[in-house]
């Protein structure tokens, strides 16, 4: 082939055209998905789907959290190398993922991503949490 198009594994270093090999998307598809019930806060709750004690003290100031994957590998070398060392290829690598999500809340108008710090968006160049949470509207048309 004259030329090449395919690029190194984000994660495993194979070749592959779009971020993640097969293997490795598969991975990511299903071995992080989260089944365990969230406390309001995103930490693990109860078997009742009760608030962790944290928040039983101190409720914090939204109704819930809605988390699909475990915070483990193969996604945190993905969210690491996009957010500390601003690695847009993981971006495109994710992006299949979140669109196939579906909306967690039907009833919500808007999705608002938690900004980063001014320093730290002009040191990356960009804000991760704006740019995913555009992706995700764009899909949930909102």
């Amino acid at each position: 082939m004259l030329f090449d198009l395919a690029e190194p594994c984000l994660l495993c270093g194979r070749r592959s055209p779009q971020g993640l090999c097969r293997l490795c998307a598969g991975e990511l598809r299903d071995g992080g998905a989260l089944y365990d019930p969230l406390c309001r806060c995103g930490l693990p709750g109860t078997e009742q789907g009760g608030l962790c004690g944290r928040c039983l003290r101190r409720p914090p100031p939204f109704t819930s959290t809605y988390c699909h994957w475990v915070y483990q590998f193969p996604l945190d070398r993905l969210i690491n190398a996009y957010k500390h060392r601003g690695c847009l290829p993981a971006e495109r690598a994710l992006e299949p993922l979140l669109r196939e999500q579906p909306l967690p809340w039907p009833d919500a108008e808007v999705l608002c991503p938690l900004p980063a710090h001014w320093r730290r968006r002009l040191a990356r160049g960009f804000d991760q949490a704006e740019r995913l949470a555009l992706i995700l509207a764009r899909h949930w048309r909102r």
